[in-house]
């Protein structure tokens, strides 16, 4: 009755130009659905059913207002009968509990539904599977322990099991009918009193070897693209340069599903929606903008000899873009340092960070980091885009360096282009990203230059905002005095490797289009 199907994935490289169907992408929705103990889809109907080969195959069309998603963890007794249908095995089911049982149908896979008894202590089990015998003619003689993957769904006035660990998959919950505008979406949330998100495609809801549930995504990557443009880039900025992150984005999840072709119930999605890969929120986030971006450049990455590259992007540069390798010590030709020119309206303005030396220290605790009190910090390998590679922290214990990304995630800092001013410091020039793509500005004033052009006094410690011919950049305006405080002066937003969106931006302004903002950011790629 039981056997394990083992699921053969062939790597090969995706190319969604020529994809004969939809390319459906795994999404984990790890912002708000994973971890949880209970997640709700709020649908009056929902198709149920599995996903082979990239095929969808409903099993039973399901009624109920709103199915509810919990953990078995408890054990089962498994009747040693399959049915071919929900609805056989329903009827036995109800059977036993009219009969004052605890019977549940259970989906294991396509046209293959098992009878579970039970879900309390072993003791409690033994007591449900005595009842189901005295109900039936069935037979229930394999006992079942909780395996990490076995869910319960209870909708409206009924209850069924899922249990991946059978066959190594999960049912799939389609939709039935459209929204108001027209889209069919499923929603989704971790409680009745929580809000709701709209998903397109289909989700997967199942625990993946954990004792909390997961939901995943599975979406058409064109549709995924609709949500995720307008979740990474602001809705007012141009058109081309929407269509520049339609295709960056793109890119990216192509590539990372070549890297990751195929999934298991250890590894059940490909991309997540946080910024660890790409935001995403659903439907009731695409925007009319964003979803013409998608269509206007469907199927088309930003290729490197004719293969889709890795195409990471990220908010605002604060005047270069940075070499892949001085951040993730990973060599390649396309993801190179440029000049950011066109980054005029930056959506992240210079910033000034202040850190006490204890709260240096309850930062560096926080990571698992101790090295006493806090007596100085350095700025070391400083890249030419002007970020720093390695900081120092001396401590009366010892001294800690954090490199490249560390140093962000470790000081909550929103990039590593930085200065440190201490007490009594000013720093005698600042580099600034002229038309030419160089220049340097010297400091002799202490006053705050407004992008107007007005000029206003500066007290204490203050951003001076440099303009040069094509960029914005910060620094401190009044040497502190406070020995106790180190003042993090810095520009940009992320970790600077590829896409500038703010720079994209500024480009579709100019009046350049997405294939050559594309090209411009990403040295020696082409639209394809």
């Amino acid at each position: 009755m039981f056997f394990v199907l083992v699921l053969i994935c062939v790597f090969c490289f995706i190319d969604p130009k020529v994809s004969a169907a939809p390319l459906m992408v795994r999404v984990g929705l790890k912002e708000r659905f994973e971890g949880v103990s209970r997640l709700l889809i709020n649908q009056q109907k929902v198709s149920v059913g599995y996903c082979v080969n990239g095929v969808f195959a409903g099993e039973a069309v399901l009624s109920g207002g709103s199915f509810v998603f919990t953990p078995a963890a408890g054990f089962f007794y498994a009747c040693n009968k399959e049915f071919p249908s929900l609805s056989e095995a329903k009827e036995a089911a109800d059977r036993i509990n009219a009969a004052g049982g605890e019977a549940y149908p259970c989906a294991v896979y396509r046209n293959t539904w098992l009878l579970y008894v039970g879900g309390g202590t072993k003791a409690e089990a033994e007591v449900a599977r005595d009842k189901a015998i005295a109900a039936t003619d069935l037979g229930f003689d394999l006992q079942v322990s909780d395996n990490g993957q076995r869910v319960m769904i209870r909708y409206g006035d009924g209850a069924i099991l899922e249990d991946a660990g059978v066959m190594g998959l999960y049912l799939q919950f389609a939709p039935v009918y459209q929204n108001s505008s027209g889209i069919a979406v499923l929603e989704l949330s971790a409680g009745e009193s929580e809000s709701l998100r709209s998903y397109r495609g289909r989700l997967e809801i199942g625990r993946y070897g954990k004792p909390s549930l997961t939901a995943v995504n599975v979406v058409e990557l064109e549709e995924y693209l609709y949500s995720t443009v307008s979740c990474e880039m602001a809705t007012e900025w141009p058109l081309e340069a929407q269509k520049a992150q339609a295709v960056a984005s793109r890119s990216y999840a192509v590539s990372k599903m070549n890297n990751s072709p195929s999934f298991s119930l250890s590894n059940p999605y490909q991309l997540d929606d946080t910024t660890d890969s790409q935001v995403y929120k659903g439907a009731g986030f695409e925007t009319e903008k964003s979803i013409a971006a998608v269509r206007a450049t469907e199927g088309k990455t930003v290729t490197k000899d004719g293969k889709t590259i890795m195409a990471f992007f990220f908010s605002t540069s604060g005047g270069a873009t940075e070499n892949i390798k001085d951040v993730w010590d990973y060599e390649n030709d396309y993801l190179r340092s440029v000049p950011d020119p066109y980054e005029t309206e930056p959506e992240v303005l210079p910033w000034v960070v202040a850190f006490t030396k204890e709260r240096l220290r309850s930062k560096l605790e926080g990571a698992g980091i101790y090295i006493g009190a806090v007596t100085d910090v350095t700025a070391e390998n400083v890249t030419s885009s002007g970020r720093v590679n390695r900081l120092t922290i001396k401590g009366t214990l010892k001294s800690v360096t954090l490199e490249t990304a560390k140093i962000r995630t470790v000081l909550g800092l929103m990039s590593t282009k930085f200065d440190i001013v201490k007490a009594g410091e000013l720093p005698a020039v600042v580099f600034v990203v002229s038309a030419d793509g160089s220049g340097t500005v010297s400091l002799s004033d202490s006053f705050f230059t407004e992008r107007g052009g007005n000029s206003v006094p500066a007290p204490d410690i203050q951003q001076y905002v440099a303009i040069s011919d094509g960029n914005l950049t910060g620094f401190s305006a009044a040497a502190p005095s406070d020995a106790d405080t180190f003042y993090f002066v810095g520009m940009g937003w992320g970790h600077g490797v590829g896409l500038s969106q703010s720079g994209a931006a500024g480009m579709a302004r100019a009046g350049y289009n997405y294939k050559q903002i594309i090209e411009y950011y990403y040295t020696g790629c082409k639209v394809q």
